[in-house]
């Protein structure tokens, strides 16, 4: 426990250090990083289905698998951005929120903290959920990267203890 002045002392340094929008900046991916967790699989799931329907009716079976290294890097790095793009969106319309009602408060914010936290943060995040994707669909030309990734993201939601995993249990 603190006493008062090390509480003021406290809260004074991040007023003035984290200016506030860190602390939202990364609850906000908090939250988001969840939805990145498992979204961007369907994503992947449905264009590699969409690619391989489009592509078995005007290649052949031979040249359909051996597409190439570059093709699978373009298709990787396009659905990582395409999941990522809504984030961003999110992110600087969450700037804008805080930066209203920050400025009606009369405190400063970091114009760039939902951004770049959810750079850091959530990019990493879509990148290894639609590699899981492409991934597992390249390997079982099913839905076998969903089922995966959802096994990946339930895991990660659970809460770890001394005894292994143990359920996170809100409000008990």
């Amino acid at each position: 426990p603190y006493s008062y002045e090390e509480a003021s002392q406290l809260h004074e340094t991040m007023l003035e250090k984290d200016q506030i929008s860190g602390a939202y900046a990364r609850l906000f991916c908090d939250k988001m990083g969840i939805l990145a967790g498992i979204l961007p699989v369907l994503i992947a799931w449905a264009v590699a289905v969409g690619g391989l329907l489009k592509s078995s009716r005007h290649m052949p079976e031979s040249t359909l698998y051996g597409l190439g290294a570059s093709h699978l890097w373009t298709r990787f790095f396009a659905m990582s951005a395409v999941s990522f793009f809504p984030i961003l969106i999110l992110a600087i319309a969450a700037t804008v929120e805080l930066s209203i009602g920050l400025q009606a408060l009369g405190l400063s914010m970091n114009p760039l903290a939902f951004v770049s936290y959810s750079v850091v943060w959530l990019i990493p995040t879509v990148m290894f959920t639609v590699a899981v994707g492409l991934f597992f669909f390249s390997l079982t030309k099913g839905s076998a990267g969903v089922f995966v990734q959802f096994g990946i993201w339930y895991l990660s939601m659970l809460r770890w203890t001394d005894d292994g995993l143990d359920p996170v249990k809100y409000g008990v």
